[in-house]
């Protein structure tokens, strides 16, 4: 799998090459690489590359892809641009209003987990449903205040790319 990662002002492609237990050997752009991850606590990993280690604390962004990255020396912001984000931002770009009324599969997968009904009313921030593509799992949430129209699919469902999932109104 790859994916675009936006690191500051910076756009890098990142494909995971080979994971086993701590290590993991991925591409960055054209460079391969190959490091010893250890989750220390809650926020904090330890990196450790070509025999320096790299203590690193990552905080996450409530509900967006994006994380704030603090080295020793240096901070960094980081937004991972998957088929998810490039979808969405290529309704919002093409029709603003509808990009809210409904939720799409940016790429082909399976329901998981469908976590509301038609009629319910939801928050912004609240889990719609779960898809999982290539042994990943996205949660789907809604962007605002709202309620469930339409579910066009069931657990267990195989979808498609730019399949409707749920309308909101």
């Amino acid at each position: 799998m790859e994916l675009e990662i936006k690191i500051n002002n910076r756009v890098v492609k990142v494909k995971l090459l080979k994971r086993e237990g701590n290590f993991v050997k991925a591409q960055i752009n054209d460079n391969i690489y190959e490091i010893d991850i250890v989750k220390i606590c809650e926020n904090n990993y330890s990196i450790i590359h070509q025999g320096k280690s790299h203590v690193i604390d990552m905080a996450h962004i409530s509900n967006t892809k994006k994380y704030t990255a603090a080295t020793y020396f240096n901070n960094y912001d980081i937004e991972i641009i998957d088929a998810q984000a490039k979808a969405k931002a290529l309704r919002k770009a093409n029709n603003p209003e509808e990009e809210t009324k409904i939720i799409t599969s940016p790429m082909s997968g399976n329901i998981v987990k469908i976590a509301v009904s038609p009629e319910q009313e939801v928050k912004i921030g609240q889990l719609l449903l779960i898809v999982e593509a290539m042994k990943m799992q996205t949660e789907y949430r809604s962007a605002f205040n709202s309620r469930v129209k339409k579910i066009t699919v069931q657990n267990g469902d195989t979808i498609s790319a730019g399949q409707l999932l749920i309308e909101l109104y």
